[in-house]
């Protein structure tokens, strides 16, 4: 069973989350994942970060190094409920065009940033 393993590994707070759970629901590995996602709320642009900024761990392994990634990055496209490979590369897109913007308009559109997937839109901004 993982669930022991991944409670001497957390915070006190959020195995306590995880304990008080019922047996059936604590060996469940996606029923966990959304007891601590919705105590911690990441949002799809933390994902986006986690995902970008990511650096592998002296100590870890490469193959845990590429499920970390592949996990922020899924739940990045899955909080921006990107469906199809259409919408998969309008996001890549989209991500290089904010990039290249000017600190200006990124500080016009600080809360709306985030949002925008859809290159029509982005470029019309």
């Amino acid at each position: 069973m993982w669930v022991p393993h991944l409670i001497g590994l957390l915070p006190n707070g959020m195995a306590h989350l995880i304990v008080r759970e019922p047996e059936e629901v604590i060996e469940d590995y996606e029923q966990v994942k959304q007891i601590l996602m919705k105590r911690y709320k990441l949002s799809t642009e933390m994902f986006w970060q986690m995902f970008t900024k990511h650096s592998k761990n002296a100590d870890g392994s490469w193959k845990d190094f590429m499920y970390e990634l592949r996990t922020y990055f899924q739940e990045w496209i899955k909080g921006l409920e990107v469906e199809n490979f259409e919408q998969l590369c309008d996001l890549i897109i989209s991500d290089q065009m904010k990039r290249r913007v000017t600190t200006e308009v990124k500080e016009h559109f600080v809360y709306e940033w985030p949002i925008f997937k859809s290159l029509e839109l982005l470029s019309e901004k």
